[in-house]
């Protein structure tokens, strides 16, 4: 299990992200893609990388859904398929951490 990899679920009722899953920055840099900062948004204004969405006047995150679909997708982006598989391992890492959180979340409820 891959610690410090925080998945936000959707915002507040009425949100048009509710239910949707995300990561922020911080945790997409550290534990998801092989670059700096600097290089993350240079790929996102050059369209070969998601763009984030904004959730709160200061907080923007990525959808889960649209990096499975960037490490799926190497001809799109320009990716080796080297780089792919290494995104997919760690994409399935973030999956199951997610999967374990909200088992976990759920005994919690019950109890």
């Amino acid at each position: 299990m891959t610690k410090g990899i925080q998945i936000a679920n959707g915002a507040s009722h009425g949100s048009p992200h509710t239910g949707t899953r995300f990561i922020r920055q911080k945790q997409l840099l550290q534990s998801f893609v092989p670059f700096s900062a600097a290089t993350l948004w240079r790929q996102v204004n050059a369209g070969k990388f998601p763009r984030p969405v904004r959730l709160a006047s200061k907080v923007i995150a990525w959808r889960i859904v649209d990096l499975e679909a960037w490490a799926k997708e190497p001809q799109v982006f320009g990716k080796t398929k080297k780089v792919v598989s290494t995104l997919q391992q760690k994409l399935d890492v973030v999956q199951a951490t997610t999967q374990e959180n909200l088992a976990r979340g759920r005994k919690n409820d019950q109890s």
